[in-house]
């Protein structure tokens, strides 16, 4: 495989996607896993990092520019082929690139992802709807918070088999 910094046919907005593990200790992997919890408390962001480390079916994987942690993905495999999406965040600063929206692809691409899955806000139900993951209320959770459910499906159905 060419190396991504000296390859001239990668455009600037491709990105490969890489596991985070190994930039566990970098602050920045740590504040982009605060914002997809949000939380700001490091013992919780800690707990999840070592969820990623001890669950032998998750995956912490994002995007890097010139080494730098931008964006996140954490997956959870249901199977070889269906995953849920656990959290996505993108720096404040590259908000609005498009970047993940390439993230989710570059992550079912990489897996063989034929289902996916999300559970989120109406802010990140937004999200998923504009991949074209079908989007249910799930209702209030706690009172004011709507949760939504997000399913994408490669053959563009939904769980009860239509769109």
């Amino acid at each position: 495989m060419a190396d991504i910094e000296s390859d001239p046919a990668r455009t600037p907005t491709e990105r490969e996607l890489v596991d985070l593990i190994p930039h566990r200790f970098d602050p920045r992997v740590r504040s982009l896993l605060a914002a997809a919890l949000g939380v700001s408390a490091d013992g919780v962001v800690q707990q999840e990092l070592d969820a990623y480390i001890d669950a032998p079916m998750r995956r912490l994987l994002g995007f890097l520019d010139d080494r730098v942690p931008v964006a996140l993905i954490g997956l959870d495999f249901l199977g070889e082929h269906s995953a849920i999406v656990l959290h996505v965040a993108v720096a404040q600063e590259e908000r609005r690139a498009g970047i993940g929206r390439q993230m989710v692809w570059a992550a079912a691409a990489r897996y063989g992802l034929e289902r996916m899955s999300a559970a989120g806000d109406p802010v990140s139900a937004g999200f998923f709807r504009t991949l074209g993951f079908c989007v249910r209320s799930v209702g209030e959770t706690l009172p004011g918070l709507e949760r939504f459910e997000c399913v994408w499906h490669a053959d563009g159905k939904d769980d009860d088999g239509g769109r």
